[in-house]
């Protein structure tokens, strides 16, 4: 009978089924009143050894998995790339002048704040554009008085807006747009007189939530080997068994073998070298220039 145990489910993998085996142990009289049901299991058309199979059927079991890994089909190749560079520098010696627009910030303003802008406001948006950029622009237009730097799919867009940012935004529950006044020195270019901090902002971590270890199920997918004979349904089997045994065996632990197949692997490494062309231009030169708030 060892090749039964290994395709039982008992009643532990049914809980309510489980509470109705333990009624039927504490209210004999339920037996005496069905035993119709009850006969055919001890008086079956074929052999059949009630005693046995009930106590093995309800005998509670724990399955333990071993996996055996077999090596099989075609060999993976996995193929790592180290990827070395180089520069190849030109000079050029043509003069040009460019001009860089410094801000004059205000501990008022609001500088690097999530948030949703009113569309009524939009002026007009680039895209992709750096953050140096967008603020660039925006003080180069007399009529930006905020902008907005929106991560588009892993790169920057700017919408530039004729209001300040306080009065036009509202909640961005994604993060992905910030809201900059214009004259935030976020983005200062380097040579641009250094401004007052701006106000923090606190920023609320996301909250954590406590994970708890689950109780690992019993294995449900073994088939039950039922005798169809009987002509009993599953769930009549547990209760009738429930008559003819009057109790449970001692919980089994049922060993199985899991066969993993996998595939022979081998790693070929290849050297890629990429070639960086950098242009010095050593006449340029940036003028900086205030903007008035």
């Amino acid at each position: 009978m060892t090749s039964l145990f290994v395709m039982l489910l008992s009643a532990a993998v049914l809980p309510a089924m489980g509470a109705e085996v333990q009624k039927r142990w504490d209210t004999p009289s339920y037996c005496s009143a069905n035993g119709a049901l009850l006969s055919s299991i001890l008086y079956p058309t074929k052999s059949f050894d009630a005693s046995a199979y009930c106590s093995q059927f309800l005998q509670p079991s724990v399955y333990l998995h071993t996996a055996i890994t077999t090596v099989t089909g075609p060999t993976i190749t996995y193929t790592s790339r180290i990827y070395t560079s180089q520069t190849s520098t030109t000079t050029n010696r043509a003069v040009s002048t460019t001009t860089a627009l410094c801000p004059t910030p205000s501990s008022s303003m609001t500088c690097n704040t999530p948030g949703l802008g009113n569309g009524n406001n939009l002026i007009s948006y680039l895209e992709p554009l750096t953050s140096f950029d967008c603020h660039q622009k925006c003080l180069a237009m007399d009529t930006c008085k905020s902008f907005q730097i929106v991560n588009d799919n892993g790169q920057n867009r700017c919408n530039f807006f004729d209001a300040p940012a306080v009065g036009i935004m509202f909640e961005d529950k994604t993060g992905l747009s910030k809201f900059y006044d214009r004259d935030c020195a976020d983005f200062l270019p380097a040579a641009c007189t250094a401004a007052p901090a701006p106000p923090s902002t606190t920023t609320t971590s996301p909250p954590s939530y406590p994970t708890y270890g689950g109780v690992v199920a019993r294995d449900q997918n073994s088939p039950i080997p039922f005798p169809t004979f009987l002509g009993l349904a599953v769930e009549a089997l547990y209760v009738m068994c429930s008559c003819v045994v009057t109790s449970a065996l001692p919980t089994t632990t049922i060993t199985q073998s899991d066969v993993v197949s996998t595939n022979s692997r081998t790693s070929v490494t290849v050297r890629v070298t990429k070639t960086y062309w950098v242009t010095e231009n050593q006449n340029w030169s940036t003028v900086y220039r205030s903007i008035p708030s």
